[in-house]
């Protein structure tokens, strides 16, 4: 007996290889890629500190605010600007969860990275620039980076696994003693559904 697969919306029917086996096609993408196509909800926020002191300066904070998605960090670069660190312990930028912004910091709108989507953000971004913000709660650190020099660039590609549910919250910030320059930190996100 023979079977004829069709595709329901045009009637095209499947092709059966001489190996015996259907015909099939795949395309392989990026997650990255895939949310931004298909649902428009891939982001990039960048945070910069204010001019950096012998202090912890925290330069993005990131919040998700929706309850339907979980946001999904795939990429986070960061950059000294003009610092005069070092390669010393004691100068670091550090990721971690957590804590909140009581007061303070400058909200920046996220860019979508679907520029045809028209769909907003739906978590907040909070940059250090203009004044630092002040944090509540507990920072619960997991992740430390060492700049080798005053205008080193890491990039830190978690390849999508660090989610955030709602409310949940990332913080990255710089530790040292630069008395000059600025610390940057770019984050891709996505909001994929739960």
């Amino acid at each position: 007996m023979d079977v004829t697969l069709r595709n329901h919306s045009d009637g095209t029917a499947a092709t059966v290889t001489p190996q015996n086996q259907i015909l099939t096609k795949s395309e392989v993408i990026s997650q990255q890629h895939f949310i931004s196509t298909e649902f428009g909800r891939s982001f990039q926020a960048e945070g910069v500190s204010v001019t950096l002191t012998s202090a912890t300066h925290t330069v993005l904070h990131l919040k998700n605010d929706d309850p339907q998605r979980n946001m999904v960090i795939s990429y986070i670069r960061t950059q000294l600007v003009g610092a005069n660190a070092s390669n010393l312990l004691t100068n670091y930028f550090e990721l971690g969860f957590d804590r909140t912004v009581s007061a303070n910091g400058t909200v920046v709108e996220p860019a979508n990275m679907n520029r045809g989507s028209g769909v907003a953000a739906t978590f907040t971004a909070t940059s250090g620039a203009g004044t630092t913000p002040t944090m509540a709660g507990t920072f619960v650190s997991f992740d430390k980076w060492y700049p080798s020099a005053g205008n080193d660039r890491l990039s830190y590609n978690k390849e999508g696994s660090i989610i955030l549910g709602l409310n949940d919250t990332l913080e990255v910030r710089y530790v040292g003693t630069s008395t000059a320059g600025n610390a940057y930190a770019r984050a891709t996100i996505m909001m994929v559904d739960k």
